[in-house]
């Protein structure tokens, strides 16, 4: 039996009534989505949140994380009243998947991801300083083309596809910056954005 690390912790989020329809397909968790928080300096990490199953045989749900995308730990489970997990990390990029868990045994596949489907993973980019997010503005989101990134006294601007890849990543001085997004594959885009208040991430959807 796996040996959870002490600071993951379920959040106090969780599903409605479950109801009885069966479980012979072994169907995977709903859509799972994956964010920053941070409430001080010692307390800061990855909220992940995915949709309820609504199956009774449906025990719990497991929590994978992976620095590289490609070899995933166990790192939590809950019951299957429970749809949001907190993993304190620290400061890095990570990748999240949720199982299923049945009363028969079964492990379902993981979770598709709420922005891209396709993907069976949420990634997060943690940082050790207070995201400022309401202090900065990126629009026109989605795009297919450039891009306005808005917030005061910018130093260093980073965007990393949902495959890990970092696509841009350059020194900004100023309060305004634009990038061409055209030049990039359509997905959904981490858009970090330090500042001299900290750092945001921002998601970025590009589209043809």
């Amino acid at each position: 039996e796996a040996v959870l690390p002490s600071n993951n912790y379920n959040y106090a989020m969780s599903c409605g009534t479950l109801v009885e329809v069966g479980n012979a397909d072994c169907a995977p968790a709903g859509l799972i989505s994956a964010s920053y928080y941070y409430e001080d300096a010692n307390n800061f990490g990855t909220l992940i949140m995915w949709g309820c199953e609504e199956r009774a045989k449906v025990t719990g749900y497991n929590i994978y994380r992976s620095t590289d995308n490609s070899n995933y730990s166990l790192i939590g489970n809950v019951s299957s009243r429970q749809n949001a997990f907190r993993d304190q990390v620290a400061p890095g990029t990570y990748y999240y998947q949720v199982t299923a868990v049945y009363d028969n045994g079964c492990e379902s596949r993981p979770s598709a991801n709420a922005e891209d489907p396709t993907l069976d993973y949420a990634i997060v980019e943690v940082t050790s300083v207070g995201n400022t997010d309401n202090n900065v503005a990126l629009y026109p989101n989605p795009t297919n083309g450039l891009v306005k990134i808005m917030a005061n006294g910018m130093r260093h601007i980073t965007v990393v596809s949902t495959l890990g890849q970092v696509v841009f990543d350059a020194d900004i001085e100023g309060d305004e910056y634009q990038i061409n997004m055209a030049q990039f594959n359509t997905g959904v885009y981490v858009v970090r954005i330090a500042t001299e208040n900290g750092v945001s991430t921002q998601r970025v959807t590009v589209v043809r």
